[in-house]
This record gives C-alpha cells, sequence and structure tokens, in this order.
C-alpha cells in the first residue's frame, strides 16, 4: 500500500519491467525496449514519428497479454487476514457515517460536475417535468429548506438573471413566457447556487393556413370559391368542400366531422387535405398532434346547409267581363334557385279523365317573377254549360335531391248556359233602355237650369258668388251627362261582344252595331269638351258676356247631344228587334231539323223506345220555349214606333206541340211509324213558321228601304227649294236697304225658309231614327241651318247688315254641304236596293253582308272620293269661267255687280263643301286606326286657300294653276283607293268580328316589359346571394 502511494523507496519503470520480462516469456525484454523508445522519442524530436510508429507496434506484440496469469492466489491467501480490520472499519463508518465515505468517493468518480459548497439551506425545484410546449410559458416553482433562508433568489439563464417572486417565506416562482428552445438554468443566493437544470422545449404541431374551396352545385349558378381561415359559413345544399391545411411540427390532425373520427394523414410535407358533400348542417373540429403532443387544444366550427326550398306558386285569375270564354291570369313563382318549368294543366270534367299540359314559357334563371297567361276557352272545345278544371305546377331546378314541383289549388269553372246568357242580355236591353231614357231627362233638366242661368245673367248688371255657383253646379251635372253617356257606350259595347259570342253576328246587323256604337262615340266630341274647359275657366274670372256666348254655344251642342240620344234609342230598339227575329228564325229551324232527324230515327226503329221518348221531351221543352220568346219579340215590336206587327204565328207552333204529345203517345204505345208521322208535321209546322218570321224579314226590309228612299229623295227636293229660295232672299237682302218696305217683306221671307227648313229638319230626325246609315253630321248640319237662319233674322230686326249677310251665307253653305251628303246617301240606298233586286232574284247573294248594305265601307268611300272629284272638276271649269268674265269686265271698267258677288259667295260654299268631304274621309281613316293622309291634309289646305280668293275676288292664274293641281291629287287618289279595293278583293271574305274584350296584346307588352327587365337581370353584378335576392325582388316589383 505504501508503495502504491509512492511512500518510501519506490522501483523506477525500467526495474519492473524487468520483473515483468522475467515472469512472462512472451514479454521478455519488449517492455524495456518500449521505455527505452519512449526515452528515446523524447530525446530526439525529429525522428518521433518513426519512434512512436516502433512503439506502436511493440504494444500490439504485448497485448494479448493477461496479467492475472502471474498472480498465484494460492501463496496469497495466507495474507487475506490482514485485510479484514480495514474492511471492518470500512462498514463500520459507511454504517455509522456514511457521508464521510460516500460523498469523497463521488466527487472522485463525478469528476466533471459542480458539487455545491455545503449550504445552510437547500434549493428544492418542485416542478415535477421540465418539458414545456414550444412558445408556450412555463412557471418555476422552488422551495428552500434549511436552519437559514435568505430574502432573494435569483435565477441564471443563458439570456439573464432574473428575481424569482416570493410567494412566502420558503417557496419563490417565476414565469419564463414564449419559449422558442431548450434552456439551462440555476438558483442563486447569497453567494450559494443550485445545481443546473434543463427545461426541455417540446415541439408544437401547429395550423399555420388552412383554405376551404367551395364548389357550389352547378344549378345554382354561383361561382365557386377559395375561402381563408373562416371555418363557419352558410352554403347550399349539395355544395362539395375541400379542406386544405398548411401545418408545421405536425405528424396527422384528427378531423372530427358531425361526431365521427376521421385521421388526416400529410400527402406531402406539412399538408393535409379531406372532402365532404354537404348536405346537412356541419359541425367539425379540428386537432392537429405530432410525438411530442397526442391531445391539443381543437378549432371546432359550423356550417349552416341551406336546403334547396319547395317553389312557391301563386295566382290572380279574372275572367274578362264582357267574353266569358277568356280568362286572365297572374300569377307570381319564387324559388330559391330558378325553375325547370312552369305548366297548365286542364280538363273538361264531361270529356277527359287525363289533363291536358300546356308549358308555360319562363325565365329558369330568375328566382322570384311574374308571369301572365290566358286561355280562349272557344279554342279548347268547351262548350256553353261545361265544366273545366285546370291548376298550375312550378318545378324547380333542384339537381342534388330531385325537381320539386309547386302547384296551385284544382279551380273549376263552369261556362254559363245559353239560358242565362240571354237573361242577363234581356236585363241589359233593360237596363240601356232606362239609362237612355234617364240620360235624357237628365238633359232637359240641364236644358232648364242653363235657360234659367242664362235668363239670370241677362237680368244682372252685376253677378254675385251665387251665380258663379250655380254655373259651376251647371258644369257638374253635365259632367254627369257625359259620364252616364260613357258608361252607355261601354255597355252597348259589351253587349255587342256577348252578342256575338253566342251567336254567329249577321253581317248586315254587325255593321248596324258599328254605326250605333259610331254614334255613341260622336255624342260628346272633343269640341264640347273644349267648350266645357273654356266655360269653367270663364267661372273663374267670371267674364259674363263671354259666358253668356259660350253658354248659348253648349246649349246648341245639348240639343244635338239630346236629338242623337233620342235617335239612338229608337235605333237600339230596332237592332235588338232585328237580333230577336235573327234568333228565333235560327231557333226555330234548329228545332225543325232535329224534330225532322227524330222523325226519321223514330221510322228506322234504330233507338230504343225511352230515349226518344226522352228525345220528344226536350224538343217539346223546346219549342214552349220558343213560343215565350216569338211572345217577347211581339212585345219588343210594339215598343218601337211604326213597326210593322209580327205574322200570327200562335197556331201553327200550337198544332206543332200537338203533334208533338200525339208522337210521344205513339211512341209510348209502340207505334213508331204513326209517331214518326206526328214527328214530321210537327217539323213541317215548325218550319212554317220560321219561314213566315224569314217572310216577314224581308218584307219589312223591302217595305222600309222603299219608304225610306221615297222620304229621303222627297226631303232631298224640298232642300234645294229652300236652296233656292234662300239664294233669292240673299240676292234681293244684298240690295234692298233697310229704310226699303220691301225689307220687312224680306224678313218674312227668311222667316217662311226657316220653317221650311224646320219641317225638312223634323223629317230628317225621323227618317235618321229609322235608318242608321244617315250620319249624325246630317242632323247636325240642318241644326246649323235653323241656327244660322234664326240669328240672320235676329240680325234683319235690329238691321245689322253685315252680320244677316254673314249669317245667311253660312246657312246657304250648310244647305249646299247637307244636300250634298243626302244625294249620296241617296244614290247608296238606290244602289243597296238594286243589289238587292238583283241578289233576290238570282236567290242568293255572292257577297254575304254587302247585299243589304247602303255603301257603307270601302265602297261609300270610293264613291265619296269620286262625287268629290266630280264636283271639283264641275268647280273648276265655272272658276276658269268666271276668271275670264272678271277679266273682261276689268277692259271694260266695270265694277263687278251683284250677281258677280253672289256667284263668288255660290263657288265658295262649294269649295268648302268639297273640303268638308274630304275632312269626313279623314276622319273615317283616323276612326279605322289608321295614319292620317297628308295629300288629303295639303289638298284641304289648298282648297282653304282657294276660299279665301274667291271671297276676296282674288281669282288669278295661280288660282287655276292651284285648282287643277287639286284635281289631279283627286283624280290620284280616287284611282290609289280603286287599285286597294281590286286588292281586297283578291283576299278571302272574312267576317270582320271585333273582339271587345281585353286584348291579347295585352300579354304581348307585359312579355315585352318583362323582356325589357331581363336585360337588368342578365347584368347584376356578382353580388352574393342574398342581395341577388333583393334585386331580384326590385325588379318584380317593377314588373308589377
Amino acid at each position: 500500500m505504501f508503495k502504491l502511494f509512492k511512500i518510501g523507496k519506490c522501483i523506477s519503470h525500467n526495474q519492473a519491467a524487468e520483473i515483468i520480462g522475467n515472469h512472462f516469456e512472451e514479454v521478455q525484454d519488449k517492455l524495456i525496449n518500449i521505455l527505452q523508445l519512449k526515452e528515446l522519442a523524447n530525446e530526439n524530436q525529429g525522428s518521433q514519428e518513426l519512434i512512436n510508429e516502433s512503439i506502436n507496434q511493440k504494444t500490439e506484440l504485448i497485448k494479448p497479454l493477461k496479467f492475472i496469469k502471474i498472480i498465484d492466489f494460492k501463496t496469497t491467501l495466507k495474507y487475506f487476514k490482514y485485510s479484514l480490520i480495514p474492511i471492518f472499519i470500512i462498514i463500520s463508518l459507511l454504517i455509522v457515517f456514511p457521508n464521510v465515505i460516500t460523498e469523497p468517493t463521488t466527487r472522485i468518480v463525478q469528476h466533471n460536475k459542480h458539487f455545491e459548497k455545503p449550504m445552510p439551506f437547500k434549493f428544492i425545484l418542485l416542478n415535477k417535468h421540465l418539458n414545456v410546449l414550444q412558445n408556450e410559458d412555463y412557471i418555476i416553482k422552488l422551495k428552500l429548506i434549511g436552519t437559514e433562508v435568505p430574502n432573494d433568489v435569483y435565477i441564471k439563464t443563458q439570456i439573464g438573471t432574473y428575481k424569482l417572486i416570493k410567494k412566502n417565506n420558503l417557496e419563490f416562482e417565476y414565469k419564463l413566457k414564449n419559449l422558442n428552445s431548450s434552456i439551462d438554468f440555476f438558483f442563486e443566493s447569497c453567494e450559494y447556487r443550485s445545481v443546473d437544470y434543463k427545461i426541455n422545449v417540446l415541439s408544437k404541431p401547429i395550423i399555420l393556413n388552412f383554405v376551404l374551396t367551395v364548389n357550389y352545385p352547378s344549378y345554382i349558378g354561383k361561382t365557386d370559391e377559395n375561402i381563408a381561415n373562416i371555418g363557419d359559413m352558410v352554403i347550399p345544399e349539395g355544395t362539395n368542400i375541400t379542406w386544405k391545411f398548411y401545418t408545421r411540427e405536425t405528424d396527422g390532425i384528427n378531423f372530427r366531422i358531425n361526431k365521427i373520427d376521421k385521421i388526416l394523414k400529410a400527402s406531402k410535407q406539412n399538408y393535409f387535405e379531406t372532402t365532404a358533400k354537404a348536405l346537412d348542417n356541419i359541425i367539425y373540429s379540428i386537432v392537429p398532434y405530432n410525438v411530442n403532443v397526442n391531445c391539443n387544444d381543437s378549432m371546432v366550427f359550423s356550417i349552416n346547409v341551406i336546403k334547396d326550398a319547395k317553389p312557391v306558386i301563386d295566382i290572380e285569375q279574372k275572367t274578362d267581363s264582357v267574353n266569358f270564354k277568356l280568362i286572365y291570369f297572374k300569377g307570381e313563382i319564387a324559388d330559391d334557385y330558378g325553375f325547370k318549368k312552369l305548366t297548365f294543366n286542364w280538363r273538361d270534367d264531361k270529356k277527359s279523365q287525363t289533363f291536358n299540359i300546356e308549358e308555360i314559357k319562363i325565365n329558369k334563371l330568375i328566382n322570384r317573377q311574374t308571369f301572365y297567361h290566358y286561355i280562349d276557352l272557344s279554342n279548347m272545345n268547351i262548350d256553353l254549360s261545361d265544366n273545366i278544371e285546370y291548376y298550375f305546377e312550378v318545378w324547380d331546378n333542384d339537381a342534388v335531391n330531385g325537381s320539386k314541383s309547386a302547384k296551385t289549388e284544382t279551380i273549376k269553372y263552369r261556362l254559363p248556359e245559353l239560358k242565362e246568357i240571354q237573361k242577363n242580355l234581356e236585363e241589359n236591353y233593360d237596363d240601356i233602355n232606362q239609362n237612355i231614357k234617364e240620360s235624357l231627362k237628365e238633359l232637359s233638366l240641364v236644358k232648364k237650369e242653363m235657360d234659367a242661368v242664362n235668363q239670370n245673367l241677362y237680368d244682372k248688371k252685376n253677378t254675385s258668388w251665387e251665380d258663379k255657383q250655380k254655373v259651376i253646379n251647371l258644369i257638374e251635372k253635365y259632367n254627369q251627362v257625359k259620364q252616364n253617356v260613357n258608361n252607355l257606350k261601354k255597355d252597348l259595347q259589351n253587349r255587342m261582344a256577348i252578342q256575338q259570342q253566342i251567336n254567329e253576328p249577321d253581317p248586315d246587323l254587325l255593321e248596324k252595331q258599328k254605326m250605333l256604337q259610331e254614334m255613341f262615340d260622336k255624342l260628346l266630341t272633343d269640341d264640347i269638351k273644349d267648350l266645357l274647359k273654356k266655360i269653367e275657366d270663364l267661372t273663374k274670372d267670371f267674364n259674363k258676356d263671354e259666358l253668356q256666348k259660350k253658354i248659348d254655344e253648349i246649349k246648341l251642342s245639348n240639343k244635338d247631344i239630346e236629338k242623337e240620344l233620342d235617335r239612338s234609342m229608337e235605333l237600339f230598339k230596332q237592332l235588338e228587334f232585328e237580333n230577336k227575329l235573327n234568333e228565333n228564325i235560327d231557333m226555330l229551324n234548329d228545332l225543325a231539323k232535329k224534330q225532322k232527324e227524330l222523325s226519321e230515327n223514330t221510322l228506322n226503329k234504330k233507338e230504343d223506345k225511352e230515349k226518344l221518348s226522352n228525345q220528344q221531351t226536350d224538343l217539346e221543352n223546346k219549342l214552349q220555349e220558343a213560343k215565350d220568346n216569338v211572345k217577347k219579340l211581339e212585345e219588343l215590336g210594339k215598343s218601337i214606333k211604326d213597326n210593322k206587327a209580327l205574322p200570327k204565328l200562335e197556331d201553327k207552333l200550337d198544332k206543332a206541340k200537338r203533334e208533338m204529345s200525339n208522337a210521344k203517345e205513339n211512341l209510348s204505345k209502340n207505334k213508331n211509324s204513326n209517331a214518326a208521322k206526328n214527328q214530321k208535321n210537327a217539323s213541317e209546322d215548325i218550319e212554317s213558321a220560321a219561314n213566315d218570321l224569314n217572310n216577314y224579314k224581308d218584307e219589312v226590309e223591302q217595305e222600309n228601304q222603299a219608304e225610306d228612299y221615297n222620304s229621303l229623295r222627297q226631303i232631298l227636293d224640298n232642300l234645294l227649294k229652300i236652296s233656292f229660295n234662300q239664294e233669292e232672299v240673299m240676292l234681293k237682302f244684298s240690295k234692298t236697304s233697310p229704310t226699303n218696305p220691301e225689307y220687312i217683306k224680306l224678313i218674312q221671307q227668311q222667316k217662311e225658309i226657316q220653317e221650311d227648313s224646320k219641317m225638312i229638319e223634323d223629317s230628317l230626325f225621323a227618317l235618321s231614327k229609322r235608318q242608321i246609315q244617315i250620319s249624325s253630321f246630317v242632323n247636325k248640319e240642318i241644326a246649323d241651318i235653323q241656327n244660322n237662319m234664326k240669328q240672320a233674322i235676329d240680325n234683319m230686326a235690329k238691321r245689322h247688315i253685315g252680320n244677316a249677310s254673314a249669317k245667311q251665307q253660312y246657312a246657304m253653305t250648310s244647305i249646299n254641304n247637307l244636300a250634298l251628303v243626302l244625294n249620296e246617301s241617296l244614290e247608296k240606298m238606290q244602289s243597296n236596293m238594286q243589289m238587292q233586286s238583283k241578289s233576290k232574284g238570282n236567290g242568293k247573294c255572292n257577297k254575304p253582308g254587302s247585299c243589304n248594305k247602303p255603301g257603307g265601307g270601302k265602297e261609300g268611300k270610293k264613291q265619296s272620293m269620286q262625287n268629290a272629284r266630280k264636283l271639283q272638276e264641275a268647280l273648276n271649269k265655272q272658276l276658269e269661267d268666271l276668271k275670264n268674265k272678271m277679266g273682261k269686265q276689268g277692259q271694260n271698267n266695270k265694277r263687278p255687280g251683284n250677281s258677280l258677288s253672289e256667284e263668288l259667295v255660290r263657288m265658295a260654299a262649294q269649295q268648302e263643301a268639297i273640303r268638308q268631304m274630304l275632312n269626313q274621309m279623314q276622319n273615317d281613316i283616323k276612326k279605322a286606326g289608321k295614319l292620317p293622309d297628308s295629300e288629303l291634309n295639303k289638298m284641304m289646305q289648298e282648297m282653304e286657300q282657294t276660299e279665301k280668293e274667291i271671297l276676296n275676288k282674288m281669282i288669278n292664274n295661280n288660282t287655276i294653276f292651284r285648282q287643277e293641281k287639286i284635281l289631279t291629287k283627286l283624280l290620284e287618289a280616287e284611282k290609289a283607293e280603286n287599285e286597294r279595293d281590286m286588292e281586297e278583293k283578291r283576299e278571302s271574305n272574312e267576317s270582320n268580328v271585333k273582339n271587345y274584350s281585353n286584348p291579347k296584346e295585352i300579354f304581348e307588352y307585359n312579355n315585352n316589359k318583362k323582356t325589357d327587365l331581363e336585360l337588368f337581370y342578365n347584368v347584376i353584378p356578382q353580388f352574393n346571394q342574398f342581395y341577388k335576392n333583393k334585386v331580384n325582388e326590385y325588379l318584380n316589383n317593377i314588373s308589377k
């Protein structure tokens, strides 16, 4: 032991090597050589590498030698007893004072470790684990144990020294924030320090970014989106969602969707992806993990899935107020994304069990829209009294669950029966008649009030507020009359339309109905409306004189309206009588035809007895209905003045009824041949009654036309006499001085002419109540004659020569105008009578509807143009002769006499009459819904210029040239009219039935309007669905 610790004399390395060499034959002097080489290397630095290599080689030779072989345990065992004493001492120390041995031994063994200096206290670290996740905080907790503890403790790391926070006398703590990497530390206090510690920072799985790729269903028309870092959203059903996660330090993601876990593995480094289709609401969570972290805080999101809603449809239905076979629909459809189709489904429940389907055109991309539709039952083979069922159905464009539909309730619509319609028409006839009577009564009262107001204004020098109020009340009453007349027009229009629906309209009656409608249209002209407006304006300033003049003017208009209303009532009765007469003829003919067919069926014995009996009963009931209708027709005829009585049909119809009863009795006795004979007799009796009515119709028509023709010819002759008499009085008046005794006789003569014209007025009015072809212009013109003559007489009495001459001239102009119109009407009546006579001789009419029309329509217009041309041609010749005559008088220095002046006035009146004819043609063109003829306007302006030049005695070469130009234009117009007439004759002749119902064009207008709105729909910006719905809602409100 002493030798081991180098106490005392020690042997050298060479001696030790010699001893070892002696004990081991394998070593010998090799170990000595190694020592020698080592000494040599120390002495010779230059060959050090070579020497070291030799040392290494010799070392390798002795390396396998085990020194344990040299120990002889048997020889050394006797010395073991001396070692027990130190062993015992050491064990005793380990038991009693272990630190004496363990602490030094530990320091020797762990020589590279720092050992604390013995302290009066100890640092106790309370943290169990020194691990923390990256970027998280870590709280270090420390406790001091000992007899003496310091007040302050510091922690030292590689980033700095920090003072711990004292919690109590023995415990301290400190928070290390946002640790990114592992950190070493120790505690220090009062020059004492703890051992070293290390906090290990573990990598944390992090989702750096995530993107949701949203692929919407194609049918909703929405652009696909990429939504970054937003997990909550609202999407439509059927949307495909792809989640894309970009991570760091992440081994996987626990993706939990609607309580189903799904482990996502990286498809490439730090990239994860998964996909799902949204059919229901989704709640999902995202939990990333790695080897260090198995469970982390989860991110929870929700996706609200909007289901594809069922479409909605709502309709509003209106039946046409006139045409009960027209039904109009206005509907609104709505869906969240659009439509597949919209259909109208209908059936006649008596004829079919399945529904007919009609697809309605809509814009399938607009999710809220208004549509229009109408049905015409006359095109759907629906008869009167039939029932039709219908509903609308709309389908959405749901491509996820399949198209869903919504439909309206099934609506049942029953067409009225013929009896119901006829009953309503009868009530309507009574209402119209009563309304006309009430309007006439109101006009009479208004007239009396006008007289009272006018007289009151004449009597008073100063007017009061009460006078003004009376005028205002008068205007209000007159406006009420206007409203009543307008209502009458509408009622008549509606009535005509209904009649055309239940019966095929007779062309002659249809033409008369149009004329009656035109009469009502002309009752309240724009002139009357303007006159009322002027009176209303005058009440504000209350200009007494002007107000009196305007009231006088409207009194004249009021008289015309009263006469036309009276005439309209009589003509309306006549039209109703003719229409009912035709209906009765058709009904009897149809009944006779059916009775004849039943007779043949009875004789052939093809039908059973019960069925034949039931059919006979139905015909018997219809015969009774026909008898009732004939009685109503007789009563209607009695209400018409001077209407010829109907033939007696009662005996024939009663006989037919008895034959029907006998036939029914014979059928019950199986005597079919006798029953068939009775039925045939009944058919012949009914047919005979229908022929009697038809003959009555022809006779009355011929008699009335002949009578009216003679009356019109007599009126025209009387009018010509008045014209000559008026011309004579005008000639004498221009030569007679007011002081001449002959002046009074002229006044008397003028009064006689006025009285004669009054007789013509009455005759014309009576004729116009029978002949609807006589236009309202005739009655207006004769009223103007009366008014001008009355004013002429007043001015003659007051010795106002100029005014009297002017009024006489105006009367003369009206007489000439009236003569031209009556002559034209007479020619039309004569032509019509000739055509009727010819058609009756041939037994047929090639052009139905034109045989009974007195030159109306195109033919009348052509004749008017021809008459105007002839009159203009004659006037041009007269003007040229007059110009030459005036030229000769100028050369002889003679002043024009009264005869020349009268001739000039007459020519001016003739030119004005021709101009009025053109003006009437122009008005007819406007009423036909066509554009006015610009050439006619130019001709009328040139004619007016000629009238001024004639009255001013300024006839020159320019005048003659202008007249020739006018004549050329008239010839061209006549030729063009002939060509148009020829073109129309080539076309098929179809009945021109005017449809008074709500026109189909309204739907074309609404469709055009909808198309315009679709232009706005098509340019809607890429709003989200909420704003798109708002825009659609706004545009839909516009379409309403």
